[in-house]
């Protein structure tokens, strides 16, 4: 039972870590997101783009389109 013990606690303590560092690089994603995002916003708040602030950052401007290829 010990060995059994032993094992699942290593598991455990893997999987602890492994979710603590995805966390981690995650809220630096999107912080690295979030700042690009906010670069984009104002970049065409200055070329007068932008209707509204709002409506750019939930993704409802209909002139927006993305080109992942």
């Amino acid at each position: 039972m010990q060995y059994t013990d032993d094992i699942l606690a290593n598991v455990q303590s893997i999987l602890s870590t492994g979710m603590d560092s995805f966390e981690s690089a995650q809220n630096t994603m999107m912080t690295s997101l979030n700042s690009s995002l906010n670069v984009v916003v104002e970049s065409r708040k200055e070329l007068g783009g932008a209707e509204d602030e709002e409506s750019v950052e939930n993704g409802e401007d209909d002139n927006l389109s993305v080109d992942l290829l």
